[in-house]
């Protein structure tokens, strides 16, 4: 289940979906890290918040895989550093999900907004995988007690994968 979770807040399905469009050039090398690329690309036109596959923007990509060079540069490109995939996540989900505090402390500086949730009512604190996350997600004011549409809090979420600290 917590596979289906991660899989959910991946921007890259290993699988058929319905939306067979590719990724936007500027999605590609976002995914990447191509820094020079995506600057290059948004110099030429690129749309910095180019729907690909399953919704995802750019800095979806760039967020997941924790190139925080390229999401400061989509960021600087106005990104939206609130843009919602398919099935509701932000880039802030994806970068909590992965550990990536750096992406992180950048999508907050731009005004992610910390306790948004996707269609599950999941917020990038249910899904934090790293303490150092967890805690920039809470001095953000991150909610402790958002509850997904199952009841769930990120303190379930936190003991079910074995986070000790996360008690404290």
């Amino acid at each position: 289940q917590q596979q289906q979770r991660r899989q959910r807040h991946h921007p890259v399905s290993t699988v058929s979906t319905s939306r067979a469009a590719p990724p936007t050039p500027l999605g590609l090398a976002a995914e990447r890290g191509d820094a020079s690329a995506c600057r290059a690309l948004l110099k030429d036109g690129a749309d910095p918040d180019g729907v690909g596959p399953r919704g995802n923007r750019p800095l979806h990509y760039a967020s997941y895989e924790g190139h925080a060079k390229t999401a400061e540069l989509l960021l600087a490109s106005d990104a939206d550093a609130n843009a919602r995939n398919d099935v509701g996540c932000t880039p802030l989900h994806n970068a909590s999900t992965r550990g990536h505090g750096d992406v992180l402390a950048s999508l907050i500086a731009a005004g992610a907004d910390v306790n948004a949730v996707d269609v599950d009512g999941v917020t990038a604190l249910h899904v934090a995988s790293t303490r150092n996350v967890t805690e920039a997600l809470l001095r953000a004011g991150a909610d402790p007690n958002a509850r997904r549409r199952d009841g769930r809090t990120p303190l379930h979420e936190a003991c079910e994968r074995g986070d000790g600290w996360a008690t404290e």
